[in-house]
C-alpha cells in the first residue's frame, strides 16, 4: 500500500486510534481484526478456531489473518478528523468504495452533464 498520500501520524497513531474506538471489529459485519478466516460460499468471512481452520485447510480452502482497514467516510485522505473514519473488513471497504468510484468515473466519462443527482441515477442505475 502507498501511504504517501496519508497524514504522517497515518500508521502509528490514526489508523490504530481508530481500530481501538471500533472495538478491532469491522462497523458492518463485526468480523475481529487480525482473525483468522476463510469465505464461504457467499463470500462471507466465517472465522475460525483450530479446530475449523484445519477443516478450512482439508477442505482446500484459503485460510488467513483478516486486517481491518480504516475508511475515509468523505473519501479525502487529508480527513482524519476520528467522525470521517470508521474501522471496515477489506469486503465491506471496497464495497464503500465502489460507489465513490462509480461516480468519479461518471464525472470523468460526462463530465459536461454529471450535474444533477437524477443523472446520477439515471446512469447507475444502468450501469448496475
Amino acid at each position: 500500500m502507498d501511504y504517501s498520500q496519508y497524514h504522517p501520524d497515518w500508521k502509528d497513531i490514526i489508523r490504530p486510534a481508530i481500530l481501538k474506538r471500533d472495538g478491532y471489529k469491522c462497523a458492518h459485519c463485526g468480523i475481529k481484526h487480525k482473525a483468522r478466516v476463510y469465505k464461504d460460499t457467499t463470500g462471507k468471512y466465517v472465522e475460525c478456531d483450530d479446530f475449523l481452520e484445519q477443516w478450512a485447510k482439508s477442505t482446500k480452502r484459503k485460510v488467513f489473518t483478516l486486517y481491518l482497514q480504516v475508511a475515509h467516510l468523505d473519501h479525502n485522505k487529508q480527513n482524519n478528523e476520528p467522525a470521517n473514519l470508521k474501522a471496515l473488513c477489506p469486503i465491506h471497504h471496497a464495497r464503500f468504495d465502489s460507489e465513490h468510484k462509480k461516480k468519479s468515473f461518471l464525472r470523468l466519462i460526462y463530465p459536461f452533464c454529471y450535474d444533477s443527482e437524477s443523472f446520477v441515477r439515471t446512469v447507475l442505475f444502468e450501469l448496475d
